[in-house]
């Protein structure tokens, strides 16, 4: 959010921290009261609908959780009533998050992705895939823990598992893919920077819990990676993506769509944030 205010000249950041200070009201025709100022904002981008561990350590019924849920509605209701243009509009930034609905998508699409099930046991999953190697994803978010501690959740490849008796647990499952490199694609609107980096033996499944991986991807000109990119993000609705792709030698297959991803570890020189600026300060 910072990287792409610092190239606007007034920039309108609202969060549940901006509603706190007590002096905004919202009003049914989409207007933002700032004390006596009245704002009609034209365009915006959803960073985050809130961030992750907010509601953290909260208890149910607890008047910390009460107060988190009415900040949040009061955020949720700028969102939808406002007359702004958003980059990604909330429902599609929240759909695209189910990677279900990214799979269907991506088919329909004729986009290479990997065959995707929900399944409450690996051996069901297994099952339904015609595989037994096979990675499970968490279905919720991949930070879990007490207000004070996270513990994050990885893709975990569970193929020694699909054999054993377990309690039954939601989980997304896919086919392993054996591979030799990792795309980050970010897209802004009908554009897309395609950023690649070699997969090293030994290291996680997933390369975000390999710290060397985030220093080692490279700008790389793809012009049909960013092409399916780009009509991914476009069929899910986002103007905004962050995704990630898989080749394995022979396909490269898109995993991900992230709506509100990151990429400022990426060597993009500022590129994507004054993508970002452009489009909100364009009129209409």
């Amino acid at each position: 959010m910072a990287a792409v205010a610092g190239h606007l000249e007034e920039p309108l950041i609202v969060d549940v921290s901006t509603l706190r200070r007590g002096n905004i009201s919202l009003t049914d025709e989409g207007a933002f009261r700032f004390g006596t100022q009245r704002v009609y904002p034209n365009r915006g981008w959803i960073r985050r609908v809130m961030p992750p561990g907010w509601t953290a350590g909260a208890v149910a019924g607890s008047r910390a959780a009460r107060d988190q849920a009415a900040w949040l509605v009061m955020l949720v209701s700028f969102l939808r009533v406002s007359d702004i243009r958003w980059l990604s509009e909330l429902d599609h930034l929240l759909a695209a998050e189910n990677k279900l609905l990214l799979a269907k998508t991506a088919r329909i699409a004729n986009v290479p992705t990997p065959r995707t099930v929900i399944a409450c046991t690996p051996s069901s999953g297994a099952q339904a895939l015609g595989t037994s190697q096979i990675v499970a994803k968490p279905l919720g978010p991949s930070l879990f823990g007490s207000s004070d501690e996270h513990a994050s959740v990885a893709t975990s490849d569970v193929s020694n598992l699909v054999e054993d008796e377990m309690e039954p647990e939601a989980y997304l499952y896919q086919p392993r893919i054996d591979t030799q490199r990792c795309f980050r694609v970010v897209t802004v609107g009908t554009q897309a920077w395609s950023f690649v980096r070699s997969v090293e033996p030994g290291e996680p499944l997933d390369w975000r819990y390999w710290a060397s991986a985030h220093d080692s991807f490279e700008l790389t000109d793809n012009a049909r990676l960013a092409e399916s990119a780009v009509s991914v993000a476009s069929a899910l609705g986002v103007g905004f993506s962050s995704q990630d792709w898989l080749d394995d030698g022979t396909t490269t297959w898109i995993v991900d769509v992230n709506p509100a991803g990151q990429w400022l570890f990426l060597p993009d020189d500022g590129m994507i944030a004054k993508a970002i600026a452009a489009w909100l300060c364009q009129t209409g």
